[in-house]
């Protein structure tokens, strides 16, 4: 199948739209209705329902677009390999979420990029020379890659239940319902506007536990950097991780006695038969914090 259908149907995925879908992909949009019609023709089923003002997905549509966004990677990641004419040369594919990535693993992608130290006592030790490609899916999205083997490592906040598939604590971070500075005098906990920043299923049963429906919910999202801008613009209060109190002294903390801090576990998940089980070791121990 013409890969070029999964990335016009998942361009009309995002824009709802075959006008905006045929902008962006310097497309005609009777080129894009033709590439839908054709892929809708290839499964057999209706993929959006149509009407005069945006396009949503059917329930066809939804299935459809896991499998297209895992094969379009699993492409991207062949043609990876293919580039690099170093036999020798290993390649790992990295998944994280956007608000790992942000608060704690993009200040260390600089180590994945410094070699091992060589043992000068060792005459045929060599330094593994690698290819690292770094991915920012939803959590959903790293563990359905992770089971259909589109990725060497996956770093998330719960475990990936799968017996093929290994795990290890990695770190953890403090997260601490916090407020823009100027809005620390006027707070209150049921009546502040709430963000709510999905930070993984075992936060979300502590949020539950603690404050059920009480807060006033106004934004839900899975983009920490999302909540945190919206406080710093409109105000409001969310949980983020701690170490903005100490980056900026733009946040203030609420008492823990009101809201208590959540101690967020992250993970290294890992296929366990993988060939590549020694750089992934390496890996997880330079991304360990």
């Amino acid at each position: 199948m013409d890969l070029d259908l999964f990335s016009t149907f998942i361009e009309v995925s995002k824009t709802r739209h075959f006008g905006k879908a045929a902008d962006n992909l310097y497309l005609t949009q009777s080129a894009v209705s033709a590439r839908i019609r054709l892929l809708e023709s290839n499964v057999n089923t209706r993929l959006f329902e149509r009407n005069t003002k945006q396009v949503n997905l059917t329930e066809h549509g939804v299935k459809l677009l896991q499998h297209a966004e895992v094969i379009l990677r699993a492409w991207d990641n062949a043609k990876l390999d293919l580039m690099n004419d170093n036999e020798t040369r290993e390649k790992l594919s990295i998944a994280s979420t956007p608000g790992l990535w942000h608060y704690i693993f993009n200040q260390k992608i600089v180590d994945l990029l410094v070699p091992e130290e060589i043992d000068t006592h060792a005459t045929d030790q060599q330094t593994a020379d690698r290819l690292i490609n770094t991915l920012s899916l939803a959590e959903e999205d790293i563990r359905r890659s992770m089971i259909e083997e589109a990725l060497d490592l996956a770093l998330v906040y719960d475990n990936i239940n799968d017996p093929d598939i290994g795990y290890q604590q990695i770190g953890s971070m403090n997260l601490r319902l916090m407020v823009h500075q100027r809005h620390e005098s006027c707070f209150q906990l049921k009546s502040t506007p709430y963000i709510h920043v999905n930070w993984g299923h075992s936060f979300n049963l502590f949020h539950h536990k603690q404050f059920g429906d009480t807060l006033n919910l106004t934004l839900q999202t899975d983009n920490a950097q999302t909540a945190q801008h919206s406080l710093l613009s409109t105000g409001g209060c969310a949980y983020l991780p701690d170490i903005l109190l100490d980056e900026s002294n733009e946040f203030v903390g609420i008492d823990n006695k009101i809201a208590p801090t959540y101690k967020r576990k992250v993970y290294a998940c890992y296929r366990r038969q993988s060939t590549r089980k020694t750089a992934i070791e390496t890996l997880i121990r330079k991304l360990s914090f």
